[in-house]
């Protein structure tokens, strides 16, 4: 089931755009915006393993796998 989309969040996630340091994803599934940043990007497109980032990095690191890997329907 698709869910239902917050207007406000989406703007809130266009206006927070930071040229190509952030990028905003809308999630389908949740409704969510998600953010990304390009280094996020790149160390998941390389492949880089998790473990060789800082524990605090590891949930923007999944994030942008899920946004890479397109697996939530964005």
């Amino acid at each position: 089931m698709t869910a239902k989309a917050d207007i406000k969040r989406i703007a809130e996630g266009i206006d927070s755009q930071f040229g190509d340091e952030v990028t905003a994803f809308f999630d389908r599934e949740t409704g969510d915006v998600l953010f990304i940043t390009g280094e996020d990007r790149n160390a998941v497109e390389q492949g880089d393993p998790l473990d060789s980032y800082p524990e605090w990095q590891h949930e923007m690191l999944e994030t942008a796998k899920m946004i890479t890997n397109d697996t939530v329907g964005l």
